[in-house]
């Protein structure tokens, strides 16, 4: 991987190690990255409270988070 991409998955990964890099693929407009949740349980943003339920599977943008 080219040494600039690099630099780039490592700034917009998370320090903590909950997310696993699966892929990457780049095309002419645009850098997918695949990840997956590695963490057992995550907290419901509702209750607080941990589960390990999938509630659903869906790609999320960088432009959709604030």
């Amino acid at each position: 991987m080219a040494q600039p991409l690099d630099t780039l998955i490592t700034a917009l990964l998370p320090p903590t190690r909950t997310v696993r890099f699966a892929q990457l693929t780049v095309e002419q407009d645009t850098i997918q990255l695949q990840l997956t949740v590695t963490a057992p349980t995550a907290s419901c943003p509702r209750c607080m409270l941990p589960s390990s339920a999938v509630q659903s599977r869906y790609q999320r943008h960088v432009t959709d988070l604030p």
